[in-house]
């Protein structure tokens, strides 16, 4: 029952998150509103990937984005490096003796020769291969993107009934309080997290959608609201704000 108060002008605050569901209440709590996340596999939470995640918070006006990193493991494994050796000309000098048969008017005769020659080479290119070793530590990541909402007509965040629950009180009907945003309404009432809404003024609460009707047929006014605590009726008289 929050409205959404985007702020053009604010720079995003970006905040290494330690738990996500405890982080995730604080902000709720605060009455900050979750807008978005996105999820991601990386070696590590470099500044770039910092960067990333305020640059997109900046496209959605998010003014506080937290960042999570888990460790899920060591990726081992040899890369291939090959390297290719061109073939080249080798010039290799050789001696050379020998005799001759020599021809003059009175016929032949024979004569010794020696010498030095030399002798050209071609050798062929190849490919030498070498195996480098590495280890990478990965990362499962998320970021999630908040703002900042107006003050909503009640205050707080609910689900259904489990199953467990709906035995315990002998109802189906009902919802649970998981959140209580501070300085509401709901907050001012003292309602309670772990309290079970069962009426909202006429209006006997079934589910969720239950509720987001009762509290806008009621925006602004005072209204009774009857909850279970710890198995005790107890009624609330409170006085709901007005639709942002």
């Amino acid at each position: 029952s929050a409205v959404i108060v985007p702020s053009l002008e604010q720079k995003p605050t970006l905040i290494k998150g330690t738990n996500v569901r405890s982080d995730t209440y604080k902000m709720f709590e605060k009455g900050y509103l979750l807008i978005g996340f996105s999820s991601f596999n990386t070696s590590n939470l470099s500044p770039y990937y910092q960067k990333l995640a305020i640059e997109q918070a900046k496209k959605v006006h998010a003014s506080i984005v937290y960042l999570y990193g888990k460790y899920i493991g060591t990726v081992s494994g040899y890369m291939p490096i090959s390297q290719y050796h061109p073939g080249q000309t080798m010039i290799v000098p050789s001696e050379n003796s020998g005799t001759i048969n020599l021809w003059s008017p009175h016929g032949y005769t024979l004569g010794n020769y020696s010498g030095f020659s030399t002798s050209y080479i071609n050798t062929p290119g190849y490919t030498t291969t070498k195996y480098i070793p590495y280890s990478i530590n990965r990362y499962d990541c998320l970021a999630t993107y908040w703002i900042k909402g107006k003050s909503p007509i009640l205050g707080v965040v609910v689900r259904n009934l489990s199953s467990k629950e709906r035995k315990v009180i002998q109802s189906n009907k009902g919802v649970v309080v998981t959140i209580v945003i501070n300085n509401t309404p709901a907050f001012m009432a003292d309602i309670l997290q772990g309290d079970i809404i069962k009426k909202i003024g006429n209006i006997e609460i079934t589910t969720v959608s239950v509720v987001l009707k009762a509290i806008e047929k009621y925006e602004g006014k005072k209204v009774s609201i009857i909850i279970l605590r710890n198995g005790q009726k107890i009624t609330k008289e409170i006085q709901l704000n007005k639709k942002p």
